[in-house]
């Protein structure tokens, strides 16, 4: 049995969880900006309750985004080293993704994912399946909007939070309350996928509209 790390800061809550020898251990907190502050001692928590250190990690899944900004390269960052001091394999998954795996405990059969961006701005996304047993499949990618977009007509539910410009029917999901228990799941069931990388391909993932950091053009020099 593959000892595996799940953690999700790409929001409000800082969630990590951890299998190990079959058993499921998690620890989700409501923070605002302070992840930070408590992430490293949480991961060293999940492991002294499972009886391991934190050298014994073999798979670890994260959350790349789209979310908050620092939050989502928190979590990249605590990955990147811990795959360096461990030799681990990463798994990142987005934030739609997630959201979506929670929806499939309901009996919606297609649903809209929203991730707060700044502002009006949302990141949506759409997943639908095709029976009421099948996983979700996405089926319109992660945009940036300040509207509610046409193709988000007609789908059954939503979740995540409701922007201000939203005017759909579709019912609203209860959030997750455990969203490090849920990726830990997610990426427990998908241990055979080629998506599963070595530290340089532990990255966030930009969605078009957003603005990476760049470093700045240096000021040209004073001719002497």
């Amino acid at each position: 049995m593959t000892t595996l790390l799940a953690i999700d800061t790409s929001g409000a809550l800082c969630s990590v969880a951890l299998l190990h020898a079959a058993a499921e251990f998690a620890d989700t907190r409501h923070l605002v900006r302070q992840h930070n502050r408590v992430l490293l001692e949480m991961i060293d928590g999940l492991c002294a309750r499972a009886g391991i250190l934190p050298r014994a990690l073999e798979r670890v899944a994260y959350v790349n985004g789209p979310g908050s900004f620092t939050g989502v390269r928190l979590a990249v960052a605590a990955v990147q080293g811990i795959l360096v001091a461990t030799g681990a394999r990463a798994l990142g998954v987005s934030t739609s993704r997630l959201l979506a795996a929670h929806a499939a405990a309901t009996p919606v059969r297609s649903v809209v994912t929203m991730v707060h961006s700044r502002a009006n701005a949302w990141y949506l996304a759409g997943y639908e399946r095709v029976s009421p047993a099948a996983a979700f499949e996405r089926v319109h990618d992660d945009t940036l909007v300040d509207a509610l977009p046409d193709w988000c007509v007609g789908y059954d539910a939503c979740i995540g939070g409701l922007p201000a410009w939203w005017h759909g029917e579709a019912i609203a999901i209860e959030p997750d309350p455990q969203p490090g228990l849920t990726l830990l799941r997610l990426a427990a069931a998908d241990m055979g996928s080629a998506a599963w990388s070595d530290v340089a391909g532990v990255l966030p993932v930009y969605v078009d509209g957003d603005h990476p950091w760049v470093p700045s053009t240096p000021a040209p020099s004073s001719p002497e």
